[in-house]
């Protein structure tokens, strides 16, 4: 009986702490050796965008309401006025083109964090859209409400509300927007690898982690489990909170939810 009891708990053991922690080795191993097909073999991708995709949204409603609340009663502008299913649009589009295997080892070789990796991508995007003001229900240039964009200077004859509908106008607002920040919107996505929370998200540079890098652990179900983890083995939270779980019988990559 006693040697049943025992090898029950060996059996548990490396359950639930062997197999783990063999698959976190791997999922490093394939990190650092850039192998896209062994890391696909670990992480659960759709799961894992679906997860930075929620954090990553509420962030950019949050600075972009922020940013509407400060220069909006000048502007004629309000909430309700942002396209928030555009931009939650845009967020998609790109976290299925960032976070891939390939993008995924790029960014942590890089030394950055993937949620850095797609905040920039994120602002690139909303630039090249024309910035802020694609996103916001204005109407059009060269409508009634044009108001002398060819005359070399902010037309102030029709007030702020004629302002914003001028192509100067458009470009103030999105001068302002970059002003908030050193990424716009998402200011300070840029900073200095190893320099605030930006240079200390989890997978930023191939360093190494070790027991001090964890932060929390619990379990989320009979078959799943959450750990916290930061750069910075001084922080006192995680970074990120990682979800492993079993499924197609391995243990897993299932989850990524970065603090934003």
């Amino acid at each position: 009986m006693r040697k049943l009891i025992v090898l029950a708990l060996l059996l548990v053991v490396g359950f639930y702490v062997g197999w783990p922690a063999y698959s976190g080795y791997a999922i490093k191993t394939a990190l650092d050796a850039g192998d896209a097909d062994a890391l696909a073999r670990k992480v659960d991708f759709p799961q894992v965008r679906q997860s930075i995709r929620g954090p990553v949204l509420a962030e950019i409603q949050t600075r972009v309401g922020k940013l509407v609340d400060q220069f909006g009663p000048l502007l004629g502008l309000n909430r309700e006025r942002v396209r928030m299913d555009d931009l939650q649009a845009l967020v998609g589009e790109t976290i299925d083109d960032v976070v891939t295997p390939r993008g995924v080892i790029d960014s942590y070789q890089s030394g950055r964090g993937i949620e850095v990796v797609v905040q920039r991508e994120v602002m690139r995007r909303i630039d090249r859209q024309g910035g802020l003001t694609a996103f916001l229900d204005l109407p059009k240039e060269g409508g009634d409400g044009e108001t002398g964009a060819g005359s070399g200077g902010l037309d102030l004859s029709q007030g702020l509300g004629g302002l914003i509908r001028s192509a100067q106008g458009r470009n103030l607002i999105n001068d302002l927007t970059r002003q908030l920040g050193s990424s716009g919107i998402l200011g300070g996505v840029d900073a200095p690898k190893g320099s605030g929370a930006a240079g200390q998200s989890v997978g930023a540079g191939a360093g190494g982690f070790g027991i001090d890098n964890i932060k929390s652990f619990a379990f989320d179900g009979p078959l799943a489990m959450e750990v916290g983890v930061a750069r910075d083995v001084t922080a006192t939270r995680p970074d990120v909170t990682a979800t492993m779980a079993f499924e197609g019988f391995d243990w897993r990559l299932t989850r990524l939810v970065p603090q934003l």
